[in-house]
């Protein structure tokens, strides 16, 4: 069980970005707009993660179209 942790202390990443307020404002909303897959994406990205490497190929997609992302910079980096 112990080395079951610290495997798990090894795959995470040192340096974790903090989350603005605006940025869980809008994690929060799609929570309660039941968008919870969306939700994922989001709070993967804001905090410094490439969603795509823990969402399925496909599912992402289909997130990205259906959530009509309006900033360029947010879209060309999810997309990626």
């Amino acid at each position: 069980m112990a080395s079951n942790i610290s495997s798990l202390k090894d795959t995470c990443p040192t340096s974790i970005q903090s989350v603005s307020m605006n940025e869980f404002d809008q994690v929060i909303s799609a929570i309660l707009e039941g968008r919870y897959s969306w939700a994922c994406v989001l709070l993967l990205y804001f905090s410094g993660y490439n969603p795509a490497q823990y969402i399925p190929y496909r599912t992402y997609r289909r997130l990205l179209k259906r959530n009509d992302i309006c900033d360029p910079k947010m879209k060309d980096e999810l997309q990626q």
